[in-house]
């Protein structure tokens, strides 16, 4: 099962559609082909969805700007590891694991079988650059906001944004401002305080080692921009 969305500016209809069958190279290629970007995915788990970003980078696909895709499992292999990296919903399997035991303990304590199938919530969506979709109709701004999103963790700035660009600098903040409502550079900080957020959350790494990773030269820096951004610091969102 998939989903498809066709954006508009204000709203986001969904509409779900079903599509079986579609297991070799081929078919899948012509199915995704099919489709009208802006086209959004949801796959039934992630070696799904590894299957499906590949297809779209042999067929010149954009991810996400033409398909975004998420799949479901958080595989801690497969998720970080596409190109580019798969959002994921990430179920409560110690919950499931847990409610899995109990019905079967009630069970063969001679107890009926549950008459209904219990769905147990996800902890969360975890999202990475397979859906990090700019909605704008500005080409030239979501084509900078890609490029934003790929290199904010090398440490660019905003003349290096300026580099990139057709558009002046003043055209290109007037721009932002009107499409997303801020500046280049503070898009810039939104993906490498995002970088930080995900580091703090699934490493143990230190703020020195994440700075780097990040895109910052101080740790000092970047625990500034963290707190001023976020309202705490980065020990305390640990």
């Amino acid at each position: 099962m998939s989903y498809y969305e066709t954006p508009s500016r204000r709203e986001l209809p969904l509409t779900q559609i079903e599509q079986s069958g579609v297991n070799d190279e081929t078919q899948l290629s012509l199915w995704l082909q099919s489709l009208q970007p802006p086209t959004g995915l949801f796959v039934c788990n992630d070696i799904r969805g590894q299957q499906v970003l590949n297809a779209c980078r042999t067929l010149d696909i954009a991810i996400p700007d033409d398909i975004a895709v998420i799949g479901v499992d958080d595989d801690d292999v497969i998720c970080p590891l596409t190109d580019p990296p798969l959002s994921s919903v990430r179920p409560d399997a110690e919950r499931v694991g847990y409610r899995a035991a109990e019905i079967l303990q009630q069970m063969m304590n001679g107890g009926a079988a549950p008459a209904s199938i219990e769905y147990v919530p996800p902890t969360s969506v975890v999202q990475r650059m397979s859906t990090q979709v700019i909605a704008t109709d500005d080409r030239e701004v979501a084509r900078v906001c890609k490029y934003i999103r790929e290199h904010a963790c090398e440490g660019i700035d905003v003349y290096d944004v300026a580099e990139f660009t057709t558009l002046s600098r003043r055209q290109l903040e007037r721009r932002f401002r009107s499409e997303l409502g801020r500046t280049p550079h503070e898009e810039i900080m939104k993906v490498q305080i995002s970088r930080v957020e995900k580091l703090l959350q699934e490493t143990t790494l230190t703020l020195e080692q994440i700075a780097p990773l990040a895109g910052y030269s101080h740790k000092e820096h970047l625990s500034k921009v963290f707190k001023r951004l976020k309202g705490k610091s980065p020990g305390e969102y640990r």
